[in-house]
C-alpha cells in the first residue's frame, strides 16, 4: 500500500525529539490551565469547564490579564513572574505551532528544515532546526510548567468584599448605527 513518509519515519532522533516537544507542551498546557485554576476562586472541576478547551495562547492572555487586576490577590514578585512566564510561554507556543503545523526536511549535516507556506505568496520560508534546538525547547516548557506549579499556589479570596463592578463604569453615549450597505448588482 503507498504511503507518504515523514522526516520522523527516517530520523529517529527527530522523532524522539519532536514526541519529547509535544508531550512537554501539553505538560505545560495543563500546568497553565491548574495555574488559573489556583488563582481564580473557582473549583478545579469550575475550571476545567472553563478553560480546557482553549488554546494555549488564550490561557496565557487571561492569567497575565488577572495578574495585572488588583482584586487578585498576588505580591508584586508573582506578578512579575507571571508577567515573564506569559512571555516564555507564548514562544514556546510558536514554536510549537511552527513544529507541528509545517513539514519539515531534511537538510544538510543534520540540520533540518520547516517549511513554511504563506497564503501571500510571497512570506514563505525555510527555517533551520535541529534535534538539539527542539530538546531545548522541550526542556524550556518542562521548566515553565515546574514554575507555574511550585510559585503560584491557590489563592484565598474574601468575596463578602466583592461589589458589581457595573456600577462604577464610566457612562458613554450609545454608538450611532451605520446605514445597510447596497448590494452590488452582479454582472450578466
Amino acid at each position: 500500500m503507498p504511503t507518504v513518509h515523514t522526516v520522523a519515519d527516517y530520523n529517529p532522533d527527530f522523532a524522539v525529539a519532536l514526541g519529547r516537544f509535544a508531550e512537554a507542551c501539553c505538560i505545560l498546557e495543563r500546568s497553565l490551565e491548574s495555574a488559573l485554576f489556583r488563582i481564580l476562586p473557582i473549583t478545579d472541576h469550575i475550571g476545567r469547564v472553563l478553560l480546557s478547551g482553549n488554546q494555549m495562547r488564550r490561557n496565557a492572555e487571561i492569567l497575565r490579564a488577572l495578574a495585572i487586576l488588583p482584586d487578585v490577590p498576588l505580591s508584586d514578585s508573582q506578578r512579575t513572574l507571571i508577567e515573564t512566564l506569559t512571555q516564555r510561554i507564548n514562544a514556546v507556543n510558536a514554536d510549537r505551532s511552527r513544529l507541528l503545523h509545517n513539514p519539515v526536511i531534511d537538510g544538510d549535516n543534520d540540520v533540518l528544515a520547516i517549511v513554511q507556506h504563506k497564503q501571500d505568496g510571497t512570506g514563505s520560508s525555510m527555517m533551520p532546526i535541529t534535534t538539539h534546538e527542539i530538546v531545548g525547547f522541550a526542556a524550556e516548557a518542562k521548566a515553565i510548567s515546574w514554575e507555574l506549579i511550585t510559585h503560584l499556589p491557590r489563592l484565598e479570596y474574601d468575596l463578602s468584599k466583592w461589589v458589581p463592578a457595573a456600577p462604577s463604569y464610566p457612562t458613554k453615549p450609545y454608538p450611532k448605527r451605520q446605514s445597510p450597505r447596497q448590494k452590488r448588482e452582479t454582472r450578466k
